[in-house]
């Protein structure tokens, strides 16, 4: 029964697979050069994924300091920002292509839109039992305009991963909460969609968080049980948390000390970045003439929602006004709930009213109002998949797909760039720098008290430096206090209860202490002979979280197998 499983898996998916696979690549083309990169923040996210081999390298597993930056001095960028996409293109760097850190990139953009596209078209083919509206469906997510911006203007790799991981948490999700009864294996791969979205994106993760809630309520309230149903994710969703305990705990309870929370003040002055024209263009030319567009953003770029989604939108919602007798009810339902999800988030993204300042503070993660389009994104492509069921009335075949394909391929061609670039992979891998975002996630020396004693003698960095070395994680100095009251500054940047420093195998406290614009950490030690040894542990009991998550999820897949309902039974499209 396995195989015949995996024969099925591979009849009627292996050419979907290729189709997407060579999307991707058509996607990525304007970065085809292996040798020069294009001049926006892939180049500091290609140094960011030579840091990450690094740390691989040293033997940190997840990975959590940058080893390069600042001297050495352990710069917790991984701690912080995306860990899992920088694990796996790190991995990549390191087995697969060790020359070239940048290839690496591509190779981790292409296989998530591979993934991405084709959960998208799992999620459209399982709600409207169309295998050729799921193939469109996909497209239309997979060429808007936003995520092609993400990719080859922006340069933001870790969101465009996000935006190809959200249709996998929306699969998995939607499939548990539709369960009648619990299902191990859909709990288990909702948990870690989520967890694996979280640590991609914090900001991706909080608004999918937030308007794939709305969508289950809405959807949940026109369909029984709902409490039941709604427990089930709600447990898988928390269980994804503790998965991610060890990264998002440290951020939930340190961010305010961080050097980048102070941005989130400088950001709310460009929540409105995009115009009402612009998100209507149907062109990948701006409707604003110049100086008008400088406005848009700070990067002179502007978002649409593209043409397919605003035509599946206008026909989704004639359909409502004219035709709405020939709705079903179980697709009225979906309709009408996506309808307002879509509205409330391309009121988000534009609107005319400043309703940021009655939200919470933590909303502002979002930094710029325009990162919401990934919500209008999916939600969007989604009512397009139901304006095809009711423009063709369930007649939409292969030779419409293929029609509509070429309609969609023009109409997000003009968004793909051509790409020019002067810097070359090799001066990156000599000078891996995290550039401009380097001290985002530094402890702030305004927010965090630095103990004054005019008594205390500093033993400076620069000489306690000149014992120390580094062997795999750790930080190994080995000094010699001479003096009462010494103040000992270590190459080690301070962040508080995240770090493990020993003097002569005995853990032991240690302080801030400011150095230009840094702080370090610092001990006060009576004279004697030390050998001090440090590395950076995170909050031990989140690990502890994750550890055991982690562990019973081991465990709860190896019971799987043993079932026929366990993890080779291939039911995509099982309704």
């Amino acid at each position: 029964m396995i195989l015949f499983s995996i024969k099925l898996f591979v009849r009627n998916y292996l050419l979907v697979l290729l189709f997407f696979s060579v999307l991707a690549i058509s996607i990525l083309s304007p970065i085809a050069s292996n040798k020069y990169l294009p001049s926006n923040e892939l180049i500091i996210h290609t140094g960011s994924i030579v840091q990450a081999k690094m740390a691989l390298d040293q033997g940190q597993f997840p990975i959590r300091i940058a080893p390069w930056q600042h001297q050495g001095w352990g710069n917790a960028w991984f701690q912080y920002y995306s860990p899992f996409p920088y694990t796996i293109a790190g991995a990549i760097y390191k087995w697969i292509v060790p020359k070239n850190p940048y290839l690496a990139l591509k190779l981790m953009l292409w296989l998530s839109i591979v993934l991405g596209s084709t959960y998208f078209y799992f999620l459209i083919a399982w709600m409207i039992q169309s295998e050729a509206i799921a193939l469109l469906s996909a497209t239309v997510y997979t060429l808007s305009p936003y995520y092609i911006l993400n990719i080859h203007a922006r340069g933001d790799f870790t969101e465009a991963i996000a935006q190809m991981l959200v249709p996998i948490v929306l699969y998995y999700t939607l499939r548990l909460f539709f369960c009648c009864k619990f299902s191990l294996y859909y709990s288990i791969l909702t948990a870690i969609a989520w967890c694996m979205l979280a640590c991609t994106c914090i900001i991706t993760y909080v608004y999918s968080s937030f308007f794939i809630s709305i969508l289950l309520l809405l959807i949940g309230i026109q369909n029984r049980p709902f409490l039941t149903r709604i427990t089930y994710v709600g447990a898988a969703y928390l269980y994804g948390i503790m998965l991610a305990g060890y990264y998002i705990i440290p951020i939930i309870l340190f961010e305010k000390y961080l050097k980048i929370d102070s941005l989130l003040n400088y950001f709310e002055q460009y929540n409105w970045l995009t115009s009402l024209p612009a998100l209507f263009s149907i062109k990948a030319l701006s409707p604003m003439p110049l100086p008008g567009n400088n406005l848009l953003t700070t990067a002179n770029l502007y978002f649409s929602v593209g043409l397919p989604i605003l035509l599946g939108t206008g026909t989704i919602l004639y359909v409502l006004c004219n035709r709405f007798q020939q709705v079903n009810k179980n697709d009225s339902d979906w309709i009408i709930s996506l309808l307002l999800v879509f509205s409330m988030a391309f009121i988000a993204v534009w609107t005319p009213f400043d309703f940021w300042m009655y939200l919470p503070k933590f909303l502002t993660v979002s930094q710029f109002s325009y990162r919401l389009l990934t919500v209008v994104m999916w939600s969007g492509a989604i009512l397009f998949a139901f304006s095809l069921l009711y423009l063709f009335h369930n007649k939409f075949d292969a030779r419409h797909a293929f029609v509509g394909l070429i309609i969609i391929l023009i109409s997000s061609a003009s968004w793909i760039p051509n790409q020019a670039g002067s810097l070359e992979v090799r001066n990156i891998i000599a000078n891996p720098s995290l550039g401009y975002g380097e001290s985002h996630f530094l402890i702030s020396n305004k927010v965090i008290t630095v103990p004054i004693d005019a008594s205390l003698k500093v033993f400076s960095v620069e000489d306690a430096g000149k014992n120390c070395t580094h062997k795999g994680r750790d930080t190994i100095c080995n000094i010699i206090v001479a003096s009462k009251n010494t103040l000992i500054q270590l190459p080690i940047l301070y962040y508080p209860k995240q770090l493990h420093i020993t003097a002569n195998n005995k853990i032991i406290d240690y302080y801030p202490s400011p150095y230009d614009s840094y702080l370090l950490a610092s001990l006060k030690l009576p004279p004697g002979h030390y050998t001090i040894q440090s590395y950076f542990q995170g909050i031990e009991w989140a690990n502890w979280i994750s550890i055991l998550a982690w562990s019973l999820l081991g465990f709860s897949i190896v019971f799987s197998l043993f079932r026929w309902d366990g993890f080779f039974k291939i039911k995509y499209l099982k309704k």
